[in-house]
């Protein structure tokens, strides 16, 4: 067994620590602080399969004498985009409204963007009504819709502005980050919440 140099990162964070060659990718990545989400995560560059974040570095036969790196990368699919149509901007989260109120209801916490030092809330996501709306501390999803059912915040771009990207860029960028953080822990949670009520109902039984 020897100590081994691991960087890990998502598009928002990154941090290196030091860990023992015989820990398993997963307990570096805790070790961390770091959430993999549901991105595509990566090794010095290759992908790394779910069943491998529980080997062991030593597993992977990995050269301690260097740094290696752990990435995830979110998946479009899973993270709230942004688009500028006309006047207004329009942002889509990963979830639709009903799926926002079953994790406001059972997985709260998912909902909330958390310093794992601090335990303080960096960002809170809610299901609301009306257009909705978005800031630097949080976001409310409106009643509103695009296309595929996805919730959506809708507003106007102030008058005045000649380039709505760079201005939504500009304005809204960290917003948007700390948004796509949230969502990345929505996919799982939903499929837990599922998991428990498919499990509630398997033991109800009738007459």
């Amino acid at each position: 067994m020897s100590m081994i140099k691991v960087t890990v990162g998502n598009n928002m964070n990154k941090n290196t620590v030091i860990v023992d060659s015989a820990n398993t990718l997963r307990e570096a990545i805790e070790e961390a602080g770091i959430l993999m989400g549901n991105g595509l995560v990566t090794m010095d560059g290759s992908m790394i399969k779910v069943g491998d974040l529980d080997k062991t570095f030593d597993d992977f036969g990995l050269d301690c004498g260097v740094t290696h790196t752990i990435m995830s990368v979110v998946k479009s699919d899973n993270a709230a985009k942004g688009r500028v149509a006309g006047g207004a901007f329009i942002v889509t989260s990963a979830a639709t409204p009903e799926e926002l109120k079953t994790l406001a209801k059972y997985r709260p916490a998912a909902l909330k963007l958390v310093d794992k030092e601090t335990k303080n809330v960096k960002y809170v996501v809610m299901p609301g009504k009306g257009q909705g709306d978005i800031n630097d501390n949080g976001a409310i999803f409106g009643e509103h819709t695009d296309p595929d059912g996805k919730a959506t915040i809708t507003f106007a771009i102030p008058d005045g502005v000649t380039d709505a990207k760079a201005w939504a860029v500009e304005n809204l960028g960290g917003a948007l980050l700390k948004l796509s953080e949230v969502e990345k822990q929505f996919a799982d949670q939903l499929e837990s919440v599922k998991a428990d009520m498919e499990a509630i109902e398997a033991s109800i039984t009738v007459g």
